[in-house]
């Protein structure tokens, strides 16, 4: 995930692309604030003012689980255990957002990462993580690494 920050002035809807999953990335026209913020938590239908965003930032991107888990949503909205999942629009400066990573027996979790296959940087070491808006909501994806001391596992 990543995160898109606004400052106090100056919030142009042509930047709604950056962090949305409603519009379409490389199209900076015709950009609609309802459609924008369709997917957003806190949820803010029929109020779409600009200064919403003022002096804040946009969470955005997703989660896969590696091979031997899973991956999960536990708030501020819940998306039940499942290999990948897009992360909808979070207000980061206002919402923090907590993941979690379960396991299938005989691996056992070992790292959220920033690359898949326990590449990449170790972003934390707990399987349960509550992201705020802070350097650790500055990756497009977090990956779930899990490893095993079995020899043949399935």
């Amino acid at each position: 995930m990543a995160r898109f920050t606004y400052g106090a002035n100056n919030v142009e809807f042509q930047t709604y692309n950056s962090w949305s999953n409603a519009l379409d990335s490389s199209d900076t026209t015709n950009i609609a604030a309802s459609t924008a913020y369709s997917e957003l938590i806190p949820d803010q239908s029929g109020s779409y003012a600009a200064s919403f965003l003022q002096n804040s930032s946009m969470f955005y991107g997703s989660l896969v689980g590696g091979h031997g888990g899973n991956v999960s949503i536990t708030a501020p909205y819940t998306v039940s255990a499942t290999k990948t999942i897009t992360v909808k629009n979070i207000n980061i400066t206002n919402t923090s957002i907590s993941i979690e990573a379960s396991t299938s027996y005989p691996y056992v979790f070992n790292s959220w990462r920033t690359a898949a296959s326990g590449s990449g940087t170790a972003i934390s070491t707990n399987a349960s993580l509550t992201i705020t808006d802070n350097t650790a909501a500055d990756h497009d994806v977090y990956y779930a690494h899990f490893t095993t001391t079995h020899v043949d596992p399935p």
